[in-house]
């Protein structure tokens, strides 16, 4: 038996708005990469660890949740640490202990406190 062909549905009359996504309430526009402001805050902030004080460094996103958030990352909140001792590899490293609750616990720092102040003072 033959099937009889459907046409195809009409295009939109109007299109979408910003180019075809749907913006949500909760989510920054393109919130994944950070802007200009925060690359410029980032390049400002002392390239040494808040706890050893070690050279060899990588910027930590703050996942604990800020109470003025409603999203758990931002590039905002971050913390220089260095790379293998007191962020990955490290027995008392924030991502093997899992969280900063827990850092803070095993270390006495408080890394969130440390990224407030340092966003804060930067913006003035």
């Amino acid at each position: 038996m033959l099937m009889r062909r459907v046409p195809l549905p009409k295009k939109r009359a109007m299109p979408r708005r910003n180019g075809g996504r749907v913006q949500h309430g909760r989510m920054k526009v393109n919130g994944r990469f950070p802007d200009k402001h925060v690359k410029e805050y980032w390049n400002s902030l002392e390239r040494r660890c808040v706890v050893c004080g070690a050279g060899d460094t990588v910027i930590h996103h703050i996942l604990a949740r800020l109470p003025q958030k409603v999203r758990q990352r931002d590039h905002r909140f971050v913390v220089v640490l260095c790379a293998t001792g007191c962020h990955n590899f490290g027995p008392d490293s924030v991502h093997m202990l899992g969280s900063e609750a827990a850092f803070q616990e095993a270390t006495g720092i408080d890394l969130v406190a440390i990224a407030i102040e340092n966003w804060s003072a930067f913006n003035g």
